[in-house]
């Protein structure tokens, strides 16, 4: 029998911590959503008078908060902040362009290029650990050769799409477990407004990720034999996982002339 001492069950951030420790990087001082808020009103009041709209609106209520998240959203999207001018640039051209939407990708950019800049240089947020992930996996002995399982998400940003594909390059195999009807190999994703349609995205992102970067990519293992181990002691649990698309009445799974055993109607 053999042992999994050395499993560790770990999330993008504490695996980029580990990586950084082995690669370099940790020296970075981790900062905290109250902190990067802090930084950002402290820049804000320092170039408040060149803002053409948020400058009288720095102290207003729950504006910090907002920036903060919009920044947090464009980071983990891989936005150049020093590349904000060039949409401004481009909006200046367009004469159709408000002019409420011109003052405020200005105050953004001489907001977030200097907020940016600043974190760099002292600290790490949320969405750094992930880009060092992907930076430093490469050099990583703590990853080369791993068995990496990858379970519990439905969809993935930008920069896990990077720090996944550089775990595929230096692990010995990645193992992606996602909620699916089927394997979509075909390419043919689902409707938007199916239940699994989010996650069929992922399964095919995952796969053309792995190929482009000349990766084999094994045959999918459909877990499909009902009744699923996690619903076997509930048959309204069992059924309810069945039927929520299916429109099947639970009278007649409980029919015995038309089931004589119940699961056998759960079965597609």
């Amino acid at each position: 029998m053999q042992g999994t001492v050395r499993a560790q069950v770990l999330g993008f951030r504490r695996l980029a911590l580990r990586v950084m420790q082995e690669t370099g990087g940790s020296a970075l001082v981790p900062i905290s959503e109250e902190g990067k808020k802090m930084l950002l009103y402290k820049i804000v009041r320092r170039h408040q008078d060149e803002l053409k709209l948020f400058g009288k609106s720095a102290d207003q209520l729950g504006l910090i908060e907002r920036m903060n998240d919009l920044y947090t959203e464009l980071k983990k999207h891989n936005a150049d902040f020093s590349r904000l001018e060039e949409h401004i640039d481009l909006l200046d051209s367009t004469s159709r362009t408000s002019s409420l939407l011109k003052d405020k990708m200005s105050d953004l950019s001489i907001v977030f290029h200097e907020f940016d800049t600043e974190l760099s240089k002292f600290y790490i947020d949320a969405e750094d650990h992930v880009f060092k992930l992907a930076e430093g996996a490469g050099e990583s002995s703590y990853l080369r050769g791993a068995n990496i399982w990858i379970d519990g998400f439905q969809t993935f940003t930008p920069q896990e799409y990077l720090a996944l594909k550089a775990l595929m390059k230096i692990a010995s195999s990645v193992t992606v477990a996602l909620t699916l009807d089927r394997a979509y190999d075909d390419g043919m994703s689902p409707h938007e407004l199916n239940l699994f349609y989010p996650t069929a995205v992922t399964y095919m992102k995952l796969r053309e990720l792995a190929l482009a970067a000349g990766i084999e990519v094994k045959d999918t293992v459909l877990l499909d034999n009902r009744p699923y181990p996690r619903f076997k002691h509930s048959d309204t649990l069992s059924y309810l996982e069945y039927a929520y698309e299916r429109r099947i009445p639970w009278r007649e799974v409980l029919r015995p002339e038309i089931c004589p055993d119940r699961f056998s109607c759960m079965v597609p």
